[in-house]
């Protein structure tokens, strides 16, 4: 099962190697990078930098630059357009990876509940030294929540959605998927 991974640029060089060596660190190697990058300031270094440090892997990498600056949800709404795989995985151009079995965990939970959409992961912010944990996502107790759980677990949900990256959907071909351009939608607001 193919997962596409989506990561839309703005301005990235100083963040992306070390965000590529993690993705190019999982062991499950079935899966494509698609970078639509956002920024006039890097538009030529950005193409020799993938090449010069990720040359092997140009097989597994679409690269397109923006014409003009999209924004992010726009951005993010045209590397999936260009996706393939069957999995959508986002991954923001400044985050890592921690786990290089990730993408095999979450292939088998998909194979393994065909009725599951989405996965998500806990999610935590480092200030330079990934040792310096500043906060981090609640980790739900439940393995699969559903939209009769509590309100608990479902808050938990919404609290860990509060950070696309590390999210992975199931691509449906009968569902139309939409990124609006109107908000940040890497933030997700709640009422109780």
């Amino acid at each position: 099962m193919k997962i596409s991974v989506l990561t839309p640029t703005y301005n990235s060089l100083s963040y992306l190697k070390e965000t590529l060596d993690s993705l190019f660190s999982q062991t499950y190697r079935d899966f494509e990078l698609i970078i639509c990058n956002d920024s006039e300031n890097d538009k030529d270094e950005l193409p020799k930098f993938l090449e010069a440090n990720y040359s092997e892997f140009k097989n597994k990498i679409k690269y397109e630059q923006n014409e003009k600056n999209l924004g992010y949800a726009l951005n993010m709404r045209k590397c999936f357009e260009k996706s393939e795989g069957k999995i959508v995985f986002l991954l923001a151009q400044d985050d890592l990876i921690l786990d290089p079995n990730l993408f095999s965990k979450t292939i088998e939970i998909y194979e393994n509940n065909p009725t599951v959409g989405f996965v998500v992961r806990p999610y935590f912010w480092f200030d330079y030294d990934i040792k310096n944990k500043l906060r981090r996502t609640p980790k739900s107790t439940k393995r699969i929540i559903e939209n009769d759980d509590s309100v608990k677990h479902i808050h938990t949900l919404i609290t860990t959605l509060g950070q696309l990256s590390g999210l992975s959907f199931r691509r449906y071909p009968n569902i139309h998927y939409h990124f609006t351009p109107y908000i940040f939608t890497a933030h997700v607001s709640q009422s109780r």
